[in-house]
């Protein structure tokens, strides 16, 4: 055990501007300098392979929209001027996945309006009227939005449409029911 045991007092230290403290015992020499520094490097090499796990894992999850559970899916096509939907009657209170994908060739946007409002001048106004909203749907792009009619909207006629210019007038439109 002894042997162990490096006495201070002794000339054991060697000082090296460059190279720091080095300890001199039975002609083996450890750079304590250099062993910190391997120790530093093997830390951040262990936090760079976690923060690489982490992007990967959320990378793979990027690709699948979450999706309210017990909801159901609903397929939204935007296409020029028409929108098609896989379903048009809805029940009040129970969550919807929407899957709209823009086949068109132009710029759209999916919004649920609370009743057929016609043409409305201003996007601020159309905004603030709506109850749910998606912009900015490039051509050829999908998005997703999960939706849940309240009760209030029970017996009414809700409208999909796109109010980009001149694409509600185009028939850029779908009724809809909600029933209890």
């Amino acid at each position: 055990m002894t042997e162990l045991v490096i006495p201070f007092f002794y000339s054991i230290f060697e000082t090296n501007l460059y190279d720091g403290i080095e300890f001199k015992e039975r002609g083996l020499y450890i750079n304590l300098i250099f062993l910190e520094r391997l120790r530093f490097m093997k830390r951040q090499l262990l936090l760079g392979a976690l923060a690489l796990m982490i992007v990967a894992l959320l990378a793979a999850c990027a690709g699948t929209p979450y999706t309210v559970k017990g909801s159901q899916r609903v397929q939204v096509k935007l296409s020029d001027y028409k929108i098609d939907t896989s379903l048009t009657s809805f029940i009040a209170d129970k969550p919807y996945h929407f899957i709209i994908t823009n086949a068109g060739q132009t710029l759209h946007e999916f919004m649920i309006m609370p009743k057929a409002e016609g043409s409305i001048s201003g996007m601020s106004m159309g905004d603030r009227m709506s109850l749910a909203k998606v912009e900015n749907i490039s051509p050829g792009e999908t998005k997703v939005l999960d939706y849940l009619f309240p009760s209030s909207t029970a017996g009414t006629h809700p409208q999909f449409a796109c109010y980009y210019s001149g694409h509600y007038k185009a028939g850029m439109k779908q009724d809809v029911t909600v029933h209890t």
